[in-house]
């Protein structure tokens, strides 16, 4: 009976984990003959990392997987108590045999959780392994590259097979092609990713606009801007987490929504217990009489008498 109920415990322990995972999972494109799926801890990777464990419908058709693999990566720490817990996310790629449809919405099943996922059509998204830069790129600039690779975990670098021929630049308004390239291998093995990776070259584009990239056979990019002012954004956030940071004025409407009204951290003594006091500056750096025709003026070089500086008792 004490057997029957560790088994009767451990189950329900392992489907309490299960379906905790399969609250958290979702599911990604890769490729268009790769998906990823996505679970947080806590998951019992044996049921998680088995092919047997999903099933893949693109519309009415089934969809055979033909390789799996998977990987846990590290996603981030828990800093409470010691040593903090790591927080981990496990990834199951599951490979098809063919493409999907590009036009087929993917249901994703995971048996074991009961769980379904849903995914839209490839046509109607982006594909992981093809990477943009998400800002933008300025019209004249001399380069301007785009990546193809992937890394699977225990399944190595992602395969392109027959479709590294030629890719398609895309206006993502009209959907019409805007310039055609031929994808150049860069690394066979990306000693830092360890993908086989793809540079594609669009450089000779230089008219403004908002574009996406397709590669035939393997998906599109999400969406990137060629315009002259697509780095603005990115001068504004850090000259405005420079305006946040400040603490001896207010922070007004018209400049942020996260406004102070007033300035803090203005104390006209340092509060007691940091074991510092004030100088004259005079008192510890006298000034020094400027050279006889150097054309200084020694009361412009010379500090204010009132000017204190912070010191060691």
């Amino acid at each position: 009976m004490k057997a029957c109920a560790a088994i009767l415990l451990c189950c329900s322990r392992i489907c309490l984990s299960l379906s905790r995972a399969a609250s958290t999972a979702s599911a990604r494109w890769e490729h268009a003959a790769c998906i990823t799926v996505l679970a947080r801890d806590p998951a019992p990777t044996s049921q998680l990392f088995s092919a047997r464990n999903f099933s893949i419908l693109a519309g009415d058709a089934t969809v055979r997987i033909a390789r799996f693999s998977h990987e846990t990566r590290l996603l981030a720490f828990v800093p409470t108590g010691w040593p903090y817990r790591p927080v981990l996310q496990h990834l199951t790629y599951l490979h098809t045999a063919t493409a999907v449809p590009p036009d087929a919405p993917v249901v994703l099943r995971i048996h074991s959780a009961r769980r379904t996922l849903r995914l839209p059509p490839l046509s109607q998204s982006a594909v992981q392994c093809l990477q943009v830069n998400s800002l933008g790129y300025l019209p004249d600039d001399h380069t301007k590259l785009a990546r193809m690779g992937g890394w699977t975990g225990t399944g190595g670098p992602l395969s392109f097979g027959p479709h590294t021929t030629q890719f398609f630049v895309v206006d993502a308004a009209t959907r019409s092609n805007v310039f055609a390239g031929i994808p150049v291998l860069l690394h066979p093995r990306d000693p830092a990713s360890g993908a086989r990776v793809y540079a594609l070259d669009f450089s000779p584009l230089t008219t403004p606009g908002r574009y996406y990239l397709h590669v035939p056979g393997v998906g599109s990019s999400l969406p990137f801007t060629i315009a002259r002012d697509v780095y603005q954004p990115v001068a504004t956030a850090l000259l405005r987490a420079l305006y946040h940071q400040r603490c001896g004025t207010p922070l007004e409407p018209a400049y942020t929504s996260h406004t102070r009204p007033r300035p803090c951290h203005r104390l006209r003594t340092p509060p007691p217990g940091l074991f510092l006091h004030l100088r004259p500056v005079a008192a510890l750096q006298p000034n020094p009489p400027a050279e006889p025709g150097d054309g200084v003026d020694d009361e412009a070089q010379s500090p204010p008498r009132d000017q204190f500086v912070l010191s060691n008792p």
